[in-house]
């Protein structure tokens, strides 16, 4: 009988634990909104949606967070001694919060609507690396029915310009996010693509476009 109530009460101490870890993850999160200086109302908050995040989409997130530091040192290497570190870190982690909501995002959206959405660039073109662009998401013709503003992408100013590219081939859907700024006189972009195609994309590595 001893036994039983220890199993409970370790059970029960694992699961306070792993509410407090969840929401220190969380507060960390707030934190570094408020340190970059970025709204970032992005589709709501996984936070929010927690229940809804699988085994797959955690598998995805982890491969996200090794990813992004690789991408970090990656796009420092690139541009050291032309551009401010801070500030090219600062586009990283923008670009990787876009990319880790964006998983729930789609599938979310593939769920409700069949299809992946499709986006439009967020901006005429991508912003120069040491000031943000301003967010138009509605700027120039397009045929496209969905609009940046149905995911609830509502940031006024980002560091860079955002796009969404969608297929529906012989081995299924699929879609490709594609971040792009200016620097050194370069386009320089960072794409993820989820899909049932093999597509030429380096996920989530910086790439100048044109070399």
């Amino acid at each position: 009988m001893l036994q039983i109530v220890l199993i409970f009460f370790l059970g029960a101490v694992l699961l306070c634990a792993g509410g407090w870890l969840e929401k220190l993850a969380w507060d960390q999160y707030q934190d570094l909104k408020k340190q970059h200086g970025y709204a970032y109302r992005y589709f709501g908050s996984v936070h929010a949606k927690a229940d809804t995040v699988d085994a797959g989409l955690r598998r995805q997130y982890n491969e996200l967070d090794l990813a992004k530091a690789q991408a970090d040192r990656d796009l420092i290497q690139a541009l050291s001694g032309t551009a401010d570190v801070v500030r090219l870190r600062r586009i990283n982690d923008y670009v990787f919060r876009i990319h880790k909501d964006f998983l729930l995002t789609q599938e979310l959206w593939f769920k409700t609507n069949g299809r992946y959405f499709q986006g439009k660039a967020t901006m005429p073109r991508p912003p120069e690396y040491a000031q943000d662009g301003a967010v138009a998401p509605g700027f120039g013709v397009t045929d496209q029915v969905d609009n940046w503003l149905d995911v609830g992408y509502a940031d006024e100013y980002a560091p860079v310009q955002l796009t969404c590219d969608v297929y529906n081939g012989p081995a299924g859907q699929g879609y490709i996010v594609t971040a792009r700024f200016m620097a050194g006189g370069r386009v320089w972009s960072n794409r993820m693509h989820v899909g049932a195609e093999k597509r030429n994309v380096e996920n989530f590595r910086w790439r100048s476009e044109g070399r």
